[in-house]
């Protein structure tokens, strides 16, 4: 199978202790996509004259490359277990004086920029359904899930450009930013202001009355993950509206789960 796809966001998951690159996008049929790839190695770069040196502050790997330095210097690759061994090696390299190369660079950013890659993508590899029978069956309270799946398949750059599924959304709180008191959505065919309304309270027309904060995030939740958008949006979202909704269903003891795939938000 190969296919024209868009890759949005790129991150990494850690399975069974082994760093998995996570890439979620959308095909040129419209449907969704993850690619997993297992076979990324973290790793950075140093100029091989500090090898030695290197050595003797850590037990990693080291790897002959054919990879050089702006002042062409030869270069030799440090493969380490996980994405945050490779932090704390160049800092402590950095600490030392000695100088590291592609090591500032993010586990997944690394993975599409050695292919190449922008965006826009070619996909060549087995893909398998992301969605079951029964999850598509059990309408806006199932998991959502991507459409297919992609295991350690071929990506090269692409031309695609995609039209995406946007929702906006934003919040009101108290002055302080602590108590949630209202959500609304805009987007993907759909309108809703989600409302905090107290006993003895009711709620503005054309509004979702909410009992508490938790009832709140719980609709909000399923709501973003019945529309499936391909972008969450609004006004300074991620330092405020997310942060705030993400530390209020820690308070009110609900799992914030947005995404297309099980498991917490992560800011």
């Amino acid at each position: 199978m190969s296919v024209d796809a868009f890759i949005l966001q790129a991150g990494y998951r850690l399975e069974s202790g082994r760093p998995v690159v996570h890439c979620h996008g959308v095909l040129a049929s419209g449907e969704t996509f993850l690619l997993r790839d297992t076979r990324q190695i973290p790793h950075f770069y140093l100029a091989a004259r500090d090898v030695r040196a290197a050595t003797r502050l850590g037990r990693w790997r080291c790897v002959e490359s054919d990879k050089r330095g702006l002042r062409d210097e030869p270069l030799v690759r440090v493969d380490v277990d996980t994405p945050a061994e490779a932090v704390a090696a160049r800092d402590h390299l950095h600490g030392m004086g000695i100088a590291t190369f592609e090591a500032d660079l993010r586990f997944a950013q690394q993975f599409l920029l050695e292919r190449g890659v922008k965006g826009a993508c070619r996909i060549a590899g087995a893909a398998q359904p992301g969605r079951s029978v029964a999850q598509l069956n059990s309408g806006a309270n199932a998991k959502a899930q991507v459409d297919w799946r992609f295991d350690d398949a071929v990506i090269t750059p692409g031309v695609f450009i995609p039209t995406l599924r946007v929702l906006s959304f934003d919040i009101e709180t108290d002055p302080r930013g602590e108590r949630l008191l209202a959500i609304a959505v805009h987007g993907c065919g759909r309108q809703d202001v989600l409302v905090l309304e107290p006993p003895g309270y009711s709620s503005p027309p054309d509004s979702t009355p909410c009992r508490d904060e938790a009832d709140m995030l719980r609709r909000f939740c399923a709501l973003v993950r019945s529309l499936d958008p391909d972008v969450l949006t609004g006004w300074n979202v991620i330092d405020f509206d997310l942060t705030v909704l993400a530390r209020v269903a820690q308070r009110c003891g609900v799992t914030f789960e947005l995404g297309r795939v099980p498991g917490a938000m992560r800011l």
